[in-house]
């Protein structure tokens, strides 16, 4: 118990973290901060500092809110098979914060250094492999999810069935972790309006491949 209370102590200091980042450098800020970025990631509107106040104690209260979300599914958990994924849930929890937070304090970071006659914006390409990474985090830990309702790839022909849990688990994690990594590398390599579409592409067969493997698994052994 002491443990859980001093993980959740930690992870609202890390979530907190952007809004403590804001308020130190509350008075270098310009009246008129970008809000929103186009698909070219140049701002298309503005707001004031006390709006990215409030968005910021969104975010927070967003990340901190679905780390401890995961860290007491095993409360709403009919079967209570959440239980068995504690270690990795603990995990999971702690990326979702980490995340958020990270992505925050660089929307605070380019609030900051935002330069009209330089036509600064946020850099599209971080974003794009802040997630990726996370994708390469997650087919780290997914291979070792036990079957349940909330997390994982849940299809309806492997919640009910523990191999074909596993056996599609197996094959998405390992899509997950390389497919994060080979997505990454050309987000690096390739310009920015083609780098753009490679998350959006790559997510297709990500999702579709276990998908559709875990329905085959199904076929096969009704046969």
């Amino acid at each position: 118990m002491k443990t859980k209370k001093l993980t959740l102590l930690l992870q609202l200091l890390v979530s907190l973290l952007p809004l403590g980042y804001l308020l130190l450098i509350w008075n270098q800020l310009a009246e008129s901060v970008p809000m929103h970025y186009n698909i070219n990631n140049q701002p298309d509107r503005m707001g004031s500092k006390i709006e990215l106040l409030f968005l910021m104690l969104f975010m927070s209260a967003i990340g901190f809110g679905v780390g401890m979300l995961m860290r007491y599914l095993n409360k709403i958990d009919p079967k209570k098979n959440i239980q068995h994924n504690d270690g990795l849930m603990n995990k999971v929890s702690w990326t979702v914060v980490i995340f958020i937070s990270v992505i925050s304090c660089y929307i605070v970071y380019v609030s900051l250094n935002y330069s009209k006659s330089q036509n600064s914006g946020i850099n599209g390409k971080m974003i794009e492999i802040l997630i990726c990474l996370i994708f390469v985090v997650l087919g780290n830990f997914m291979n070792n999810v036990k079957p349940n309702y909330f997390v994982g790839i849940r299809t309806p022909w492997n919640l009910e069935n523990e191999e074909n849990w596993r056996k599609t688990h197996h094959l998405g994690s390992k899509l997950m972790f390389f497919g994060g990594l080979i997505m990454i590398a050309l987000i690096i390599l390739l310009p920015t309006p083609i780098s753009a579409y490679v998350l959006l592409i790559g997510l297709v067969p990500i999702v579709l491949i276990p998908f559709v493997y875990s329905y085959l698994l199904f076929k096969r052994e009704k046969h």
